[in-house]
């Protein structure tokens, strides 16, 4: 039997990019085109389909039409950020046929010969967990469905460790709150499907899987934006260096990539991150920020101490050529050169 574990989709977040406002919406209508192409029979959908409670009524409306249409059975998890859907205005959304969640009377939902267990993100106890990991069937396929934190016992949402979830007897476990695809063996974060800001730069997807024993499944990569951060070397030129990085990233969705670039090495001159040479950066991805962090250029250390005899810059210069520290000596010009200070006689 196969399933499709997915969650995260923050509908209603605000995307910090994209031109358009309801990118999260679009994306996660996209997913659901998908879990219909792909003719699985089961979805785990694991928490924060929604980012916060002021989102529009016809936003939810739409979005449980569309599940409801899958017409296969669709297993929510309310997490954290949505757990506005426990309210009474919503609960008419969880009376479609095919469309469950979990609560204290309910623990437990079964398909076939599939059992499936879950915890809204407000109720999870791990004793009662424990007490149903000691009744289940081991003969029937057991999957647990959650949302929270299993690796940082700091988080606020954190439920037990993926030590204890591994040890339980559940075939599958399908997490949601950690935005990063993260398996311990059959246990799995399927990760959220789109990035939402700088911190989320490694590939988003959704997991596709077998329900059997034991429950085989794949990460499939899906996201249409992505978030890139790297560092950039000036050293043998500004120019050079810009026109070799936009070589190397463009690409036929290179309006939907946004680019945080720290530069590095040493500079000739100062740089502006409104200069011309970023304009073409800025015309051929989506957002581009440019943060700098490189150094004058002081190698020259003759002209140096002839050209700023009699200051603290000369003085610095002597103790370099004694000690050879080069980083610290860079360091100590380069705070003088910034501050504007050093460079006057005694």
């Amino acid at each position: 039997m196969k399933f499709i574990h997915t969650g995260d989709f923050h509908i209603g977040a605000s995307h910090p990019f994209s031109k358009h406002s309801d990118v999260m919406f679009r994306r996660a209508t996209a997913m659901l085109s998908a879990v219909k192409k792909r003719e699985v029979q089961m979805l785990f959908l694991t928490g924060d389909l929604f980012d916060r409670d002021d989102v529009k009524v016809s936003t939810v409306d739409t979005f449980f039409h569309r599940l409801a249409a899958l017409d296969i059975p669709v297993f929510i998890v309310i997490g954290n950020h949505d757990m506005f859907l426990r309210n009474q205005a919503y609960k008419r959304h969880f009376t479609h046929k095919n469309i469950h969640t979990f609560n204290q009377d309910i623990r437990k939902h079964t398909m076939g010969d599939v059992d499936v267990y879950g915890f809204n993100t407000h109720d999870f106890d791990l004793e009662v967990l424990k007490t149903i990991n000691d009744t289940l069937d081991k003969k029937r396929i057991n999957v647990l469905c959650l949302h929270g934190d299993i690796m940082n016992a700091r988080d606020e949402h954190y439920l037990t460790s993926h030590k204890t979830l591994q040890a339980m007897d559940f075939d599958y476990v399908a997490l949601g709150h950690i935005h990063k695809h993260t398996t311990y063996n059959h246990v799995v974060y399927s990760g959220n499907i789109e990035p939402l800001d700088f911190s989320e730069t490694e590939d988003k997807g959704f997991i596709e899987g077998s329900l059997e024993k034991p429950v085989k499944v794949t990460f499939h990569p899906s996201q249409q934006y992505r978030f890139i951060q790297n560092q950039l070397d000036i050293s043998e030129g500004l120019d050079k260096a810009v026109e070799a990085y936009l070589f190397t990233h463009n690409s036929d969705e290179a309006m939907h990539t946004f680019h945080r670039i720290t530069l590095i090495g040493q500079r000739d001159r100062v740089i502006d991150p409104h200069d011309a040479v970023f304009d073409g950066l800025k015309e051929t991805f989506g957002h581009v920020e440019i943060k700098d962090e490189t150094r004058p250029k002081f190698d020259d250390y003759k002209m140096l101490k002839k050209q700023y005899k009699g200051t603290v810059v000369e003085a610095l210069v002597d103790i370099h050529e004694k000690e050879g520290d080069e980083d610290a000596f860079a360091l100590a010009l380069e705070a003088l050169y910034e501050s504007g200070e050093g460079f006057d006689d005694y």
